[in-house]
């Protein structure tokens, strides 16, 4: 035994690894896989709540051990030798309605997590699931998967412990050397040749913004993003449509704030008695016209840029639509095209400044203007869901739930398409229907993108250590 076994410590085995010879000089001599150990737990926790036979911690020896270590007398065995119904474990009921939400309902962004419907075995238990998928499980639905299906207090307790999952990951320090290796000497091959390094992928966005002949085209013009799929030219759907487009394109640009500003201050001084409702109106109907008015006749004293004379004239007739678009870490794909699929990347999530839209996206569209410029702008329509505030709730565990039953009043479907999030919106298992629909919000990490604050502190190793002390051992 170690030296002070018992005493100062309680650690009777000897490591083999403290033999090798290098083993002394490691900045950190071991580490826990926590995703592996995250798994494991899941693994215990899912089967105890399912009751799986055989697989379940809820046994009859630890109920045996709970008469002696615990005082419920409610969940010790019975005289009969039969075992009480613990609250934590699901009902028959609840557990065909959590199989069936899972195998119909739960669906994420293509590549975020594997298909959770070909983890359900004939409607009793989980399996085949990876470590991710027991990650993406326990820190994305598990804070509202069981408000339904178990009691308050029991699903508080269990939301109480994994909604703290969210930094769960540890540091791994050291690589894969092989991996490493094979992608150093890549460097020296052609460019032409096919490597890690040089292959384009999946979630490509293009990487370079679009062009132009002047230097001072916005970068409403420029966004970094690719289409993909079947490209199509199409009519727009309406003229109020492209009117709509046209001037959400101008509003959301800096240079024609001042016109815009000037606008409404002439509208209000010739209307004072009108509502503020009236005065959107009026500018979304004919500020366009004025400014294009403002900029062909010259009113202004300074010359304007090429890029604005170009502008005010409105879009083309017809517009490029696509059915998937990269960009930002993420891939969009239009409702239409992925409704029927196992996965779902249509809905979007963008930040406004009183309040935040969540919708789903139903069309991908590349805005193209007349002239030497040809300037470019994709946008996406949506479908917005009421953002006022008895349309969108926040619980006590950070789960945002929006209602579909409501939507948007105003017509504002546009947004610029580098501006979207992308969320997946999962209903609730219940046990009963209700009248109103509410809709669980996950949000969703861009692909090749760190995600957090500047002055978070980085989890690496310390650069200067004392050296790791080896405990003595007796012979």
């Amino acid at each position: 035994m170690p030296d002070g076994y018992g005493v100062d410590h309680n650690w009777h085995k000897w490591n083999i690894f403290w033999e090798l010879p290098y083993w002394k000089d490691l900045l950190l001599g071991h580490n826990l896989d926590v995703m592996h150990i995250e798994k494991n737990f899941f693994d215990n926790f899912i089967v105890t709540l399912l009751n799986v036979q055989g697989k379940t911690k809820d046994s009859r020896r630890s109920r045996l051990d709970l008469a002696e270590i615990c005082a419920r007398i409610d969940l010790h065995i019975r005289r009969d030798g039969k075992l009480p119904v613990p609250q934590f474990r699901l009902s028959a009921e609840a557990k065909k309605v959590l199989f069936e939400w899972v195998k119909s309902e739960v669906k994420f962004p293509d590549g975020f997590v594997s298909k959770f419907s070909r983890c359900v075995e004939q409607g009793q238990k989980f399996s085949g699931m990876k470590s991710h998928d027991c990650h993406v499980f326990m820190q994305r639905l598990l804070p509202f998967v069981f408000l339904e299906l178990l009691p308050t207090h029991v699903h508080e307790a269990i939301t109480g412990k994994a909604k703290n999952l969210a930094r769960v990951e540890g540091s791994i320090v050291v690589g894969s050397l092989t991996e490493e290796t094979s992608h150093f000497t890549s460097y020296y091959f052609s460019p032409t040749v096919r490597t890690k390094k040089t292959r384009t992928r999946r979630y490509d966005d293009g990487g370079v913004a679009p062009t132009y002949n002047v230097s001072d085209v916005p970068d409403i013009f420029a966004q970094i993003g690719r289409l993909a799929g079947k490209l199509k030219e199409v009519w727009w759907e309406d003229h109020s449509y492209c009117r709509t487009a046209h001037n959400y394109i101008l509003r959301n640009l800096d240079y024609v704030q001042p016109f815009e500003r000037l606008f409404e201050m002439q509208i209000r001084e010739t209307y004072p008695n009108f509502e503020e409702s009236d005065y959107e109106a009026y500018k979304e109907r004919d500020f366009a016209n004025l400014l294009k008015y403002y900029v062909q006749n010259g009113c202004g004293n300074e010359p304007l840029p090429l890029w604005l004379h170009e502008l005010v004239q409105e879009p083309r007739a017809k517009i490029t639509t696509a059915p998937m678009y990269f960009t930002c870490g993420y891939t969009f794909h239009m409702y239409a095209h992925r409704s029927c699929k196992a996965t779902e990347n249509y809905g979007i999530y963008v930040q406004a400044r009183d309040s935040d839209f969540y919708g789903v996206l139903q069309q991908i569209l590349e805005v193209d203007y007349p002239g030497l410029l040809n300037l470019r702008c994709v946008l996406f329509k949506c479908n917005w869901y009421d953002p006022s505030a008895r349309s969108v709730r926040v619980n006590n565990w950070g789960v945002v739930d929006v209602n579909a039953n409501r939507s948007y009043p105003k017509f504002d479907p546009f947004i610029r398409a580098s501006q979207a999030q992308q969320v997946s919106f999962l209903s609730y298992p219940r046990l009963r229907p209700r009248r109103e629909m509410w809709l669980s919000v996950i949000k969703v990490n861009p692909r090749d993108r760190i995600i957090g604050l500047v002055d978070d502190q980085v989890m690496l190793q310390q650069e200067n250590v004392g050296e790791i002390s080896i405990p003595n051992i007796s012979t």
